[in-house]
């Protein structure tokens, strides 16, 4: 280890003229990328979003589940079929594929003949606004406004027309093309009962998914003024050591990070671009995730052993029951302040889609991760690809080196203010940049910052990454096995 970073009791790393070249180099990286990616998000979710050949599948994926879910009430409860018809209004924007939705949704609730002027709507759009419409667009407006008209004259057998056309309508809409198969009526009864159970099953698991959410969210409360209580009578004590004295190398091991991090990225989307087998090309991404952790040998270059480097960042089990039981109780205890940061990130979608260059046919603001393309898209492979690398890999990586290793140097650069403020503004200052690299964009801030500071908080309180990791894995579960549900 070379004397510039072998300090003494009595020397300030942050002084020596290398340590500070080193740090406000890092410190450049570190924005510099920070900038980029959340720049680069943030146009992308101002401008007009428009899916050349269609809509994209995580937009049709949404489509279906808010479309089954309000078809699954008007089944349980066909005497608000009225009131639900308001709803509708919903899908009439956005990409054409939508509003051929709507008029399905509309043949559903009202009738075909009314459903046929909502088609004839979109056609006086399309032509207003001279938008092309694709072969496989055009196809379907010629599918569902041939199903509509024989629908309005009586005849409720979708048989009638070609199963070439019939199976090109459901693998283009997905379940919607399902239901525009089987009206009301229809002597397809089976297909018809198949239908709607999918509909009522997606109702059913949102009814399961709101009612365990309003339990964890009473758990949270009860957790949360637990632990304030621990805490402010000192029997919940930090076990993170304030300092661990090794300069600007953790910083410069971020920086390292945030770099290859996303060149791996770039180079995993090229190589899938020449890659031929599907499972090879769907790992590219957790196997770039898992190797960017090389960058934790760059300490060791420097002299620190792989033991001190683990103990620094929290890389340590300790009592695996213990760790994980925290990691569990303290998610809880944050549901109710992300709940607050869920009002705020709602609030700025809506700032934001006023803001947004508007297009007839484009999608709405983009604030989804694009991981959901994946979902939507994907076989079970994929899912399970993009669970590992959501609840397992995602967590590891990040906390390693946001939590682990980027915390330690913010901790270590604040070591000489009161304890208090040292861990509120390393733990702010970590939740922001970690917020503002991912690709929700500012919508997604205030909850990922939420997030990210529970994370912090945590990770302070055990001194042990194990408890982050479990609340990082948590949340990334709980959203992944609700979308597998709803789309199983």
């Amino acid at each position: 280890m070379s004397e510039e970073f072998r300090p003494t009791e009595n020397q300030d790393l942050r002084l020596d003229p290398a340590a500070l070249a080193a740090s406000i180099i890092s410190w450049l990286v570190i924005l510099g990328v920070v900038a980029f990616l959340f720049v680069y998000v943030l146009i992308s979710q101002l401008t007009p979003h428009v899916e050349e050949g269609g809509i994209s599948g995580a937009e049709l994926m949404n489509v279906n589940l808010m479309g089954r879910i309000l078809i699954g009430q008007s089944e349980l409860a066909p005497q608000e079929k009225s009131s639900l018809v308001g709803q509708l209004g919903q899908f009439n924007t956005g990409p054409v594929e939508q509003r051929y939705c709507y008029a399905i949704f509309t043949n559903e609730l009202e009738s075909a003949t009314i459903a046929i002027e909502k088609l004839k709507a979109t056609d006086a759009k399309v032509e207003e606004f001279n938008y092309e419409l694709s072969a496989d667009q055009t196809r379907l407006r010629e599918i569902i406004g041939q199903l509509l008209r024989e629908y309005e004259s009586g005849q409720l057998d979708s048989s009638i027309i070609p199963k070439a056309d019939r199976d090109f309508l459901t693998s283009t809409l997905g379940w919607c093309g399902d239901l525009a198969l089987v009206p009301p009526g229809t002597p397809n009864k089976a297909k018809r009962r198949s239908v709607m159970g999918r509909a009522q099953s997606a109702l059913w698991i949102m009814i399961g998914v709101f009612v365990f959410g309003i339990g964890i969210l009473l758990c949270g409360f009860i957790s949360l003024a637990v632990i304030f209580y621990l805490t402010v009578t000192g029997n919940i004590q930090s076990k993170m050591h304030d300092q661990a004295r090794r300069g600007s190398i953790y910083l410069q091991t971020f920086a390292i990070w945030m770099v290859l991090f996303v060149l791996l990225q770039i180079l995993s989307g090229l190589a899938g671009s020449w890659i031929t087998d599907p499972l090879i090309k769907q790992l590219l991404m957790p196997m770039a995730f898992l190797l960017s952790l090389i960058v934790l040998a760059w300490p060791m270059v420097w002299g620190i052993s792989f033991r001190e480097v683990r103990d620094d960042i929290g890389l340590k089990l300790g009592n695996p029951f213990k760790e994980i039981m925290a990691g569990v109780i303290a998610y809880m205890a944050l549901l109710p302040i992300l709940l607050c940061a869920a009002v705020v990130s709602v609030m700025l979608a809506a700032i934001l889609s006023m803001m947004q260059t508007t297009s007839e046919f484009g999608g709405g603001t983009q604030g989804g991760h694009p991981i959901q393309e994946d979902i939507a898209t994907g076989d079970t492979t994929t899912w399970l690809i993009v669970f590992f690398t959501a609840c397992i890999a995602a967590p590891i990586i990040e906390e390693t080196m946001f939590r682990g290793v980027f915390y330690r140097h913010l901790r270590d650069a604040t070591h000489g203010w009161r304890r208090y403020q040292s861990v509120g503004f390393a733990a702010l200052v970590n939740g922001l940049i970690f917020a503002a690299i991912h690709p929700q964009g500012i919508i997604g801030i205030p909850l990922l910052t939420t997030l990210a500071v529970g994370f912090s908080l945590t990770r302070q309180w055990r001194s042990s990454l194990v408890a982050p990791m479990v609340m990082h894995a948590i949340n990334n579960g709980l959203v992944m096995c609700t979308l597998f549900l709803l789309l199983s």
